[in-house]
């Protein structure tokens, strides 16, 4: 069996496990990030990295890093990361400084965790598989044909879509500015996060039912142009908000059916929810850099 180190890096958190190569977690780590400077940062990353690394007792072939925004894939370059305070950082090669370690690949937070869901829903040739992940923000990562699509550097971005917000009716903004967790929260004046607002949206309050129905309506739009530009045979939903609410996908499907035209009903059997959950990006990081 060959073994890899997943790192999945966020505004809030570090993820790190030893990934075997038919998926699995053998051993997994979670620490706070602490983005107040790029050296700090990175600091994090690093003794998170080292203290698996130093209680593993299996043999690592590669380590696979996952971090949102804009990567350089082949140099390995932090470009731009909104949550993150690293700009054009070189974070592959301080890995392979510290670790003495070649087989370093550096990639799309989004892309690693596709990549992951891609491999559990068992591909085969030819597919197009999309990835959707809400959850803090909202983004999209494609593969066709077992290849990445991963365009000039902003490929995916699902949120910066323009669609129609449902709650004001007359307004149009960015996916991500109405339905991802942080607009959700903002919706209801800071006043409860998404996970509190859901609550109350269970317990039958009619301001948050209004919420979360108008905003999952706006999402189904967004999802529905990306089908009809992609046409997937699989789209794959994760991040927070789905993993925790997996009823809106029966409520995405619902809105899609209203959109759909007859030769693309069959769109509505081809919506999953994510099978590796919160362990996408650490499986997909580790299981890219065993197939690199």
């Amino acid at each position: 069996m060959n073994y890899a180190l997943g790192v999945d890096i966020g505004g809030t958190k570090v993820a790190i496990g030893i990934i075997r190569e038919d998926g699995r977690v053998m051993k997994e780590i979670m620490i706070s990030s602490n983005p107040v400077s790029a050296e700090a940062m990175y600091g994090v990353v690093e003794e998170s990295m080292e203290t698996i690394w130093n209680q593993n007792e299996y043999p690592i072939q590669g380590i696979g890093v996952g971090l949102p925004g804009k990567v350089n894939r082949k140099e390995g370059i932090a470009v731009y990361q909104n949550n993150l305070p690293w700009r054009d950082f070189p974070i592959a090669e301080r890995i392979k400084e510290k670790f003495l370690l070649q087989n370093v690949l550096v990639d799309n937070d989004v892309s690693t965790a596709a990549y992951a869901e891609w491999f559990a829903h068992h591909p085969v040739s030819n597919e197009t598989f999309v990835y959707i992940t809400v959850s803090t923000g909202i983004a999209s990562a494609a593969i066709c044909d077992g290849i990445p699509l991963d365009g000039a550097g902003f490929s995916g971005e699902l949120g910066l879509m323009y669609v129609k917000n449902y709650q004001e009716e007359s307004s149009y903004e960015r996916l991500e500015n109405i339905s991802s967790g942080t607009a959700i929260k903002k919706a209801m004046n800071n006043e409860f996060d998404a996970k509190q607002v859901f609550e109350q949206y269970h317990k039958g309050d009619k301001k948050a039912i209004h919420i979360i129905d108008s905003r999952i309506k706006s999402l189904a739009d967004g999802v529905y142009s990306l089908a009809c530009i992609l046409d997937p045979d699989k789209m794959v939903f994760g991040g927070s908000i789905i993993n925790n609410q997996p009823f809106i996908i029966e409520k995405i499907k619902c809105e899609i059916e209203r959109l759909v035209i007859p030769e693309q009903y069959n769109l509505l059997d081809r919506l999953y929810v994510s099978k590796y959950q919160g362990n996408s990006g650490i499986i997909g990081a580790g299981l890219k850099v065993l197939q690199k």
